[in-house]
């Protein structure tokens, strides 16, 4: 006996078989939606819509602020003192850019 599985519809108690990608039976198949396909972006167009958000969004003194060596020494003390964890929400990480110092309350 071939594996299978029952219809992804409420209250249909139709069975598909195991294989088939498309979760509905025959009568509900076309309530099927494919998921996009996930495509993450290369390190290259993350640090150029950074570079823009930078230059086009970010008020300049806030971008000065954030870019100014006091910060920069301030911040890596803050996250080393922390242990590298985010108090709000738990996430750890040791690699540059993925610990934001002041997303509780931001600078402006």
């Amino acid at each position: 006996m071939a594996r299978v599985k029952i219809c992804r519809k409420p209250d249909c108690h139709n069975t598909i078989p195991y294989v088939q990608d498309n979760p509905y039976c025959e009568i509900h198949k076309a309530m099927y939606r494919p998921k996009p396909e996930f495509k993450p972006k290369s390190s290259y167009e993350r640090k150029r819509q950074q570079h823009e958000y930078n230059a086009n969004k970010r008020d300049k003194e806030a971008n000065e602020f954030y870019h100014n060596k006091t910060w920069k020494h301030l911040s890596a003390g803050l996250k080393q003192q922390a242990m590298f964890t985010c108090e709000c929400c738990g996430r750890t990480s040791t690699t540059k850019g993925y610990l934001v110092v002041d997303h509780i309350i931001p600078e402006r």
